[in-house]
């Protein structure tokens, strides 16, 4: 079976649910099963949404004009205009993925994927498999509920049921939990080996501070805070893929008081945080679901206005994170946890591993797996949702004008 997994790296947390599906995929199906991660905008959507990861990460820097963005999309009405626009843009790129890669199961880990797809199998006649991977909590952004798919594979119950409250029907909305890579779950190293492997103490108290793929937040200002001053903890810094963050924390590692391991994007991530005994993140919700699994309590040092504010009540809720959002905030709250008789530290270990499930990836893929190329879900019309009355009357008094009003559905 070819499984195809359509992603985008416009937000790192879609690209890392992927990669973690293809993974499970793998260690479920064995050698029979094909399986390709593919950016359905990179070379395929024209411009502007080939540029997408671009202006993702611009708008990361400028949190008033991300929640603009998000706002404005985020309206049923609104997505009733956009998801055809969509749609129609993308139908040529999308047929010239299937073209090269011929899948027979695809499944999604971004929501703008659907129409594109919906599209293009409607004007084919074709008929494929498709499943969203749901990789936010709480309450989803609209396009999430885009009414097309075999399966919606939500991250928890709460997630699950504002998906319902959409208009996805409840058989087809799995709460499966958040998929994340297995080898988050797999420890092959103790912390104090890692930790030597990086130059680091291996018994001082470890803090894992990250921004992300794109290392966005107030990284530089909360190091700043942390390692300025003596503390009893030492730190490692994943910049991602800001090289200049990470050129400007290496100049100024000769005035810190404290231990500071500074890499930029990193491919063994798991390490990273089995070497750590708190994790420092934005409220993403990859990375935070990652955190989970490695049982990490969170200290959440920004909060994006729309779909994080969600994953942070989420997470907040579970007892495993607390927010800061300043770097004093961040010190404070690190000091507590770093007491070796604090109580917070170990409740919020608890609360993590608790509310892990490291297995939801190769419970998703089984479930694909097993369904193999059952089709129950049509594809929509390209027009599919368009407040058109006017047109609707005007086509019902031309010949066949009822089919062409079928077509516009």
């Amino acid at each position: 079976m070819r499984v195809l997994i359509l992603t985008t790296d416009a937000g790192g947390g879609h690209r890392s649910v992927a990669r973690a599906l293809a993974a499970a995929f793998e260690e479920v199906s064995g050698p029979g099963c094909s399986v390709r991660v593919v950016d359905f905008f990179l070379g395929y959507a024209p411009f502007p949404l080939s540029r997408s990861s671009q202006v993702y990460a611009f708008l990361m820097r400028y949190p008033f004009l991300w929640n603009v963005f998000y706002t404005s999309t985020n309206l049923r009405r609104n997505r009733a205009w956009n998801a055809p626009a969509v749609g129609l843009a993308m139908e040529a790129g999308m047929g010239r993925l299937l073209d090269e890669h011929q899948p027979d199961v695809i499944v999604g880990t971004h929501p703008m994927a659907a129409p594109p797809l919906s599209a293009l199998l409607y004007r084919r006649g074709k008929r494929l498999p498709y499943y969203t991977v749901v990789t936010d909590y709480g309450f989803l952004h609209t396009w999430w509920a885009y009414p097309f798919g075999e399966l919606w594979f939500a991250p928890d119950a709460g997630t699950a049921q504002h998906l319902t409250r959409a208009g996805i029907p409840p058989e087809r909305v799995i709460d499966a939990g958040y998929p994340v890579h297995p080898r988050f779950g797999q420890r092959t190293r103790t912390s104090a080996e890692i930790r030597t492997a990086l130059g680091l103490d291996p018994e001082r108290f470890t803090a894992l501070l990250v921004g992300g793929a794109a290392g966005v937040g107030p990284i530089e200002e909360i190091v700043e805070a942390l390692a300025s001053r003596p503390a009893p903890w030492q730190l490692i810094v994943v910049t991602g893929r800001n090289h200049a963050l990470k050129e400007r924390l290496e100049e100024q590692m000769g005035r810190w008081r404290v231990p500071v391991h500074v890499e930029g994007l990193v491919d063994d991530m798991p390490s990273r945080m089995h070497a750590a005994d708190v994790l420092l993140t934005k409220a993403g919700g990859s990375t935070t679901s990652e955190g989970l699994t490695c049982g990490l309590p969170q200290i959440l040092t920004s909060i994006l206005p729309g779909q994080e504010e969600e994953n942070a009540r989420y997470l907040t809720q579970l007892g495993a994170a607390r927010a800061a959002t300043s770097p004093q905030a961040v010190r404070a709250m690190l000091q507590e946890l770093a007491n070796p008789q604090s109580t917070l530290l170990r409740s919020m270990c608890l609360c993590a591993r608790r509310a892990a499930r490291p297995r939801a990836a190769h419970e998703i893929a089984r479930r694909v797996l097993e369904r193999g190329q059952a089709v129950t879900a049509l594809p929509l019309s390209p027009f599919y949702g368009l407040p058109l009355p006017r047109a609707h009357r005007v086509i019902e008094r031309l010949p066949a004008g009822r089919h062409l009003r079928n077509w516009l559905r």
